[in-house]
């Protein structure tokens, strides 16, 4: 049962208090979507912040969360994050979509156009206790990855 606390067009964070995921060890957890990858919306790019790690990542799942992919990658630079069962690699195709992705823009709060990218930094800096990246860093060259 998902409780919606707050939605923006390309936002939404919620509280998913009927699941237990043993790589968290705890029922209650917030996610923040930051956006789909290709027009038909098959995977998400969400930003876990309290999932217990100190590394700032993203991560690309299946929408459906039916394990068709499950990848972590960091906000901070172009390497993958695997961890618990959040192992996959991006495909050349899923790569490039997680690019234009990351690269394009969005009117957030205040009338500020920002990156996907940069959202995704500002969702980590907002809604953790954990490691805090600074606001004006630049995007990773996740052509590397």
């Amino acid at each position: 049962m998902k409780k919606l606390i707050r939605e923006d067009t390309e936002l939404s964070m919620y509280i998913d208090a009927k699941r237990r995921d043993e790589d968290f060890g705890t029922a209650v957890f917030a996610m923040a979507r930051v956006g789909f990858l290709g027009d038909g919306k098959k995977y998400k790019v969400i930003v876990w912040p309290e999932e217990g790690d100190n590394i700032p990542h993203m991560h690309i799942m299946d929408t459906n969360e039916e394990g068709l992919l499950d990848a972590c990658i960091r906000i901070d630079e172009a390497e993958y994050f695997p961890h618990g069962k959040h192992t996959d690699i991006l495909n050349r195709k899923q790569k490039d979509m997680f690019i234009t992705l990351m690269e394009g823009t969005k009117l957030a709060r205040g009338g500020v156009v920002v990156t996907n990218w940069q959202r995704a930094l500002d969702l980590w800096n907002e809604n953790t206790n954990h490691v805090q990246l600074p606001e004006d860093m630049d995007m990773p060259d996740y052509r590397k990855l």
